[in-house]
């Protein structure tokens, strides 16, 4: 049997060990999410939640696959790659464990904060809590259900394509699938 060259140990380790993890708990899953068909007209683009089974379910705007979700609160970026994960408490993880704020059944805050940005209300209706404007309607959810667990999927799925768009205005960091490289050498990570 050939010996492995410490060298080529050491890259094999930081090639296994490198890239964002997925949230602690990714495995056994969080929140239960109910995945029925749902719309919602976001920034002009028609989002639908399509069920595909009942454990698993894509989110497409204006007819491309965005994200999926499954029943236990996990949420995959198009190339199904884990991005966050809703825990049973609401708190929105996402990778490397970073905290991207809380969403429940009627109300979602930015992380760090204690008040609602976006609000889901008995009719459907999406409301961004604006600072300098108030209420503001961002639309509304037609088929969540009365299911809590059905509003609390909406409302998930509301927040986080407001949080990447809201991050991609802003400049700040917003849920993003981990990326894989191989390479040889020395590297310096540089990311949102």
């Amino acid at each position: 049997m050939e010996k492995l060259s410490p060298a080529l140990v050491l890259l094999l380790t930081l090639a296994a060990c490198g890239g964002p993890k997925p949230p602690a708990r990714w495995a056994m899953g969080g929140a239960r999410l109910d995945l029925q068909p749902a719309r919602w007209t976001y920034d002009g683009d028609p989002v639908e939640i399509r069920p595909l089974g009942w454990d698993y379910a894509e989110v497409r705007v204006d007819g491309d696959v965005e994200l999926h979700l499954d029943r236990v609160g996990r949420v995959y970026d198009r190339y199904k790659r884990p991005i966050a994960m809703l825990d049973p408490d609401g708190r929105l993880v996402g990778v490397d464990n970073e905290l991207l704020g809380i969403v429940g059944a009627a109300n979602a805050a930015l992380p760090g904060k204690a008040h609602a940005w976006l609000s889901f209300t008995p009719s459907g209706a999406v409301v961004k809590h604006d600072a300098e404007m108030g209420p503001v309607s961002v639309g509304g959810w037609v088929g969540c259900g009365p299911s809590p667990f059905a509003q609390q999927t909406c409302l998930l799925v509301s927040y986080v394509l407001y949080f990447e768009d809201e991050g991609e205005r802003t400049g700040e960091r917003v849920p993003a699938g981990p990326s894989v490289g191989v390479g040889i050498g020395v590297g310096v990570g540089v990311g949102p």
